[in-house]
């Protein structure tokens, strides 16, 4: 019994994959979402319905998609200083990040042009306000030009 002998195994995790896995799955959920929102503002709603529901939607993934971008730039930084920049690793981890700015500004910009389109939407509703009359004031300006006086229940 004296010849015991003794390993040490050393394991060592990555698990920057998994945690990048749990946000592209919280992007799908955000996605699925969103089209949902949307199909029920189709049923229910106008466009404006549909706008800010988007709107929303992308605010969401920009969030999300700033966590991704933070977690592969610490990634990318980690593996510049143990790789002394240089090497595949360096290389894929550079790629990932580019990807996922790329993907960042596109969100940014699609907000950008939705947040346009519901504030022109909303200008466009302010002046068809401004400028409808009610019904009752027209009947009321055609009444005076003929010399008839209007019944109450029609100005209202």
């Amino acid at each position: 019994m004296g010849n015991q002998y003794k390993k040490t195994i050393v394991l060592g995790l990555d698990y920057s994959e998994f945690s990048g896995g749990i946000t592209e799955c919280n992007r799908k959920i955000l996605d699925a979402e969103m089209k949902l929102a949307s199909e029920q503002a189709k049923a229910f709603g106008d466009n404006a319905d549909q706008l800010r529901i988007k709107q929303e939607g992308l605010s969401q993934k920009i969030e999300l998609q700033k966590k991704i971008v933070a977690q592969q730039a610490e990634a990318y930084d980690k593996a510049m200083t143990k790789y002394n920049g240089t090497g595949k690793e360096v290389d894929r981890l550079d790629k990932a990040l580019l990807n996922s700015r790329t993907t960042l500004q596109r969100y940014e910009n699609e907000l950008r042009d939705t947040t346009k389109q519901l504030d022109k939407m909303d200008e466009s509703a302010e002046e068809v306000e401004e400028t409808s009359r009610s019904f009752g004031d027209t009947i009321r300006d055609v009444a005076s030009a003929i010399g008839v006086e209007t019944s109450p229940l029609i100005e209202t």
